[in-house]
């Protein structure tokens, strides 16, 4: 079974493409990697701004680019077979995102028993903080799969 980090790796050098929600709903592509870092790139899309007069990102988006680039760091540092989920997502909003490209630096900062502490930093193309998340990802057992049988009847 390859490492989380394996796909890691295959996306930065794009030989994969993203799968499930991260297809969906287009999110932030890593451009590269160490152990406990990521950095990723999104190209602004309008698809996402709130309805209005003045075009700007949907705060929920935001959030979501804030908990998939939290989980991609936390892959850099998690053994084969280890599951995760995000328990706790804290976003604060500084400035509005409109257009250009947000540069996105996501860090473990702490681990522990239970799980690891993960800061995101979005920042504009001006320079400025847009959005900073704080995430808390916990350990999850996997569950083996289902039977795709049904028990024998008894009889009695």
């Amino acid at each position: 079974m390859p490492k989380p980090s394996d796909r890691l790796d295959a996306l930065v050098r794009g030989e994969l493409e993203p799968t499930g929600f991260s297809e969906v709903l287009r999110l932030a592509r890593p451009v590269r990697w160490e152990p406990r870092t990521v950095w990723l790139e999104w190209e602004v899309d309008s698809d996402f701004f709130l309805p209005g007069p003045v075009p700007v990102l949907f705060g929920g988006y935001t959030a979501a680019l804030i908990d998939n680039a939290a989980a991609l760091a936390v892959s850099t540092v998690l053994e084969e077979g280890t599951a995760w989920t995000t328990s706790d997502l804290r976003v604060s909003y500084f400035r509005p995102i409109t257009s250009g490209v947000v540069h996105i630096h996501a860090e473990v900062v702490h681990e522990n028993r239970g799980g690891l502490h993960i800061e995101v930093v979005l920042t504009r193309d001006d320079g400025k903080m847009a959005a900073k998340g704080t995430v808390i990802q916990n350990y999850i057992q996997a569950r083996s799969p289902r039977p795709t049988e049904a028990p024998a009847a008894v009889d009695g």
